[in-house]
């Protein structure tokens, strides 16, 4: 029970360092915001230009902005934290981190968890704002909208699991980068990050169905559509079947880790 306790305490500390470390650096903050807003910006005048020019959906230019601004949330706020976890890989600083109470993976975790909800907070607030402008006015289903921002969270809590998998692998490759471009190449197309998946192929939607990127972007985001709203239930089973997934490979990579190193540094 004490150990329990305690764990869930170093949870907790991890998550506030997280947002300490994240308030603490308001410029690069602004930063991300100002990318945000330019994107929305862009694109926004990109599908005026697209239905002007005949392309033809049940849904509005204003709407994909919207869709937009979901899809873009759950990127810009969740932290690459397998940058950090292979820098102490090649640095060899990962051995005295798992003298720690806090299995190694979720030492970056729940620090992320921290930093992405500061982000969120910001990035949500002014992108909001900036979508309203950009698309002329709130989306036409502010209730899928508010469900899809409930949905950002859980959404980044699966991509986390995801980015550590990917730093834990460094102990086997030194750099990752090369998984990590992978990753956010299929998340980009399979996810729908700027063009909804509604719109593919049906053969290429069949596909995306099957990967955790539909669930991470597109489930959460398409609750903006009126034409492609999915049951909030639907998305939450889809988000926590991923969760589980990648608790699992997790779990799987950090047992391989700790052998490797036992065997190799120990």
């Amino acid at each position: 029970m004490k150990l329990e306790t305690s764990t869930t305490s170093a949870w907790l500390l991890l998550f506030k360092a997280g947002v300490r470390r994240e308030t603490a650096t308001p410029a690069a903050l602004f930063s991300q915001g100002a990318f945000l807003w330019l994107v929305l910006f862009i694109f926004s005048r990109l599908w005026e230009s697209a239905f002007r020019s005949g392309f033809s959906a049940s849904e509005s230019p204003a709407d994909y902005v919207w869709y937009l601004l979901v899809t873009e949330l759950v990127i810009l706020c969740s932290p690459q934290i397998f940058r950090n976890m292979q820098k102490e890989v090649r640095s060899g600083d990962v051995i005295q981190r798992f003298m720690k109470p806090v299995a190694y993976p979720g030492l970056f975790y729940f620090e992320g968890l921290g930093i992405a909800m500061v982000r969120l907070l910001f990035l949500g607030s002014s992108g909001s704002v900036f979508a309203a402008l950009f698309s002329g006015g709130l989306p036409q289903s502010a209730v899928g909208f508010v469900t899809a921002l409930v949905l950002v969270p859980f959404a980044i809590s699966v991509l986390l699991l995801f980015y550590a998998s990917i730093g834990l692998l460094s102990i086997w490759m030194y750099d990752a980068m090369p998984v990590y471009w992978i990753f956010s190449k299929a998340n980009f197309v399979l996810g729908g990050l700027m063009i909804p998946v509604s719109v593919y192929p049906l053969w290429l939607q069949k596909i995306s169905v099957c990967t955790p990127f539909y669930a991470i972007l597109f489930s959460p985001a398409s609750h903006v559509l009126l034409s492609t709203t999915p049951g909030v239930g639907s998305s939450l089973c889809l988000l926590c079947l991923w969760f589980i997934v990648g608790v699992a490979l997790l779990g799987w990579l950090y047992d391989r880790m700790a052998s490797t190193i036992e065997l190799g540094w120990g």
